[in-house]
């Protein structure tokens, strides 16, 4: 016999209730068809999983108790996978101080053309100086963020690889449009999405680059 939904939120219920990471877990049904579980840890965060017959499934940890809403970071179409994903964030192991330290500390973007690839990313706010180390190539090379980043020209045998990055900047429309005065190809228009406006070019060296702007 196929469970129900609404069994399968109250079975979820049982497993966060005897977890030794969680102080209690309330399980709400809505006139509506929707169900929702708020899960308050031992620590005093509270995650959520949402369904919605229109919207499907949201997982988040909340803030504000206002039901679903379309601003959750993590949506899924099928029940299992939400549940495994409220499972991971309710783990101990989503604690800040538990999260093991990571950060960018270097990118390297090798090119065909060393001054358009400058002037590209100069637009999104990098200072970049000459460098040369030893008897390699002059290159230019920029900080952003305590991280180190740096465009070398490219072996003339050598193909161009597929790179993706992302620059939080503060204004995604504005920063869009010196890229695109600059000629670079957009892959998508300035646009809001759950993690802040968001639009997304390409370099002279056809690499993918997010800029997102945090609401």
């Amino acid at each position: 016999m196929i469970a129900s939904l609404a069994e399968k939120f109250r079975q979820l219920v049982s497993t966060l209730d005897a977890s030794s990471d969680c102080a209690r877990s309330e399980l709400t049904l809505f006139p509506s068809g929707g169900e929702m579980i708020d899960v308050h840890r031992k620590d005093g965060r509270v995650f959520v999983l949402a369904f919605s017959p229109d919207r499907g499934f949201g997982v988040d940890e909340l803030h504000v108790d206002d039901g679903f809403v379309d601003s959750y970071q993590f949506t899924f179409t099928e029940f299992s996978s939400a549940a495994l994903k409220l499972q991971e964030l309710v783990s101990p192991s989503n604690s800040p101080e538990e999260r093991p330290s990571l950060k960018l500390s270097l990118v390297v973007v090798f090119t065909h053309d060393l001054d358009a690839t400058r002037d590209f990313y100069s637009a999104l706010g990098l200072e970049f100086q000459d460098e040369q180390h030893g008897g390699g190539p002059i290159h230019y090379s920029a900080t952003v963020g305590g991280a180190v980043f740096e465009i070398y020209p490219m072996q003339n045998n050598a193909s161009v690889g597929s790179l993706r990055l992302g620059f939080d900047v503060q204004s995604v429309d504005r920063t869009f449009q010196s890229l695109k005065v600059r000629h670079a190809k957009v892959v998508s228009e300035p646009r809001d999405s759950p993690w802040g406006r968001r639009a997304v070019v390409a370099d002279p060296n056809g690499n993918r680059v997010e800029l997102t702007q945090q609401s």
